[in-house]
């Protein structure tokens, strides 16, 4: 087991169906991290900041809905994006 094996993967999406699709997709992959899924940028960011206090762990990856209504106002907060480029 990889020292992160256990932090979580943080999934921002609001639409039910395509988070479970997406919790789905990963235990198939059989990725052991838990999700932990949250529905608003500002619930994201909120939990980001707990993680860089040390009241939760940091996440291994962010999986972002950019469409969703406070995502852009809220990643304006001096976090990174980087770019998934597929193929």
């Amino acid at each position: 087991m990889t020292k992160h094996a256990r932090n979580p993967i943080l999934l921002l999406e609001d639409e039910r169906a395509t988070g479970a699709l997406i919790v789905q997709l990963l235990a198939g992959a059989r990725i052991a991290n838990p999700v932990e899924w949250l529905g608003t940028g500002t619930e994201a960011i909120d939990y980001l900041d707990r993680a860089e206090a040390g009241a939760v762990s940091l996440p291994v990856l962010c999986v972002l809905d950019l469409s969703l209504p406070d995502v852009i106002r809220e990643l304006d907060l001096g976090y990174q994006l980087l770019p998934l480029e597929l193929g």
